[in-house]
């Protein structure tokens, strides 16, 4: 479950024996999912460039950082419409990466995707707040789009965009790591010798 914040329930029902009450799990409060810190120099945490760098793609669109470092997107857009896009990323090859941008919509929503160096999807725009993990094959720079959602004109733009950030998510030198790769259908070290075992 990727859950970033809100209210969220969980439920569970079977036949319970006679007389007994029908069991269930409710969860009324859930708090944002913050991207742990790395405190051991592992995660090399890329940098994201500031707003004002990004360029915008819709003239309907106002876009501009607001005095808590946020981006307020206000406008029409028709769905799908690219609104903002970053400049060029550099990330490492063949690295798995995990792209946080937390949104605070008043009214419609944006997508978030990353393209690579050859301008193909990495990871398709979605629908935000989620995170977004992609493998960067053999591209050395990344865009990121963000995009107008499937609401399109029915519902006017009125988003903030929080710094994000981007982050690998497979570290490949600790033995938790080659554990990980072992277990998870995303991660391939070439010298694991996992399936020896």
């Amino acid at each position: 479950m990727d859950h970033l914040g809100g209210r969220l329930y969980l439920s569970r029902f079977e036949n319970p024996p006679p007389g007994a009450p029908s069991p269930g799990i409710r969860v009324t409060s859930v708090q944002r999912v913050a991207v742990l810190t790395d405190h051991t120099g592992r995660l090399k945490r890329l940098t994201i460039p500031v707003w004002a760098a990004w360029q915008s793609r819709d003239k309907s669109v106002s876009s501009h950082a607001d005095e808590k470092g946020d981006l307020h997107l206000t406008g029409l857009a028709d769905s799908d419409a690219w609104l903002v896009q970053s400049p060029s990323i550099s990330v490492p090859v063949n690295e798995r990466l995990a792209l946080s941008l937390p949104t605070e919509p008043a009214s419609g929503g944006v997508e978030v995707g990353v393209m690579d160096s050859r301008g193909s999807w990495l990871a398709p725009p979605t629908l935000m707040p989620r995170r977004i993990v992609f493998d960067t094959g053999i591209s050395t720079y990344v865009t990121i789009i963000v995009a107008n959602s499937h609401l399109g004109p029915s519902k006017p733009l009125d988003v903030f965009i929080k710094p994000g950030t981007l982050i690998p998510i497979a570290p490949q030198a600790e033995y938790v790591d080659r554990l990980m790769a072992c277990r998870s259908p995303y991660i391939h070290l070439p010298d694991s010798d996992c399936a020896k075992k």
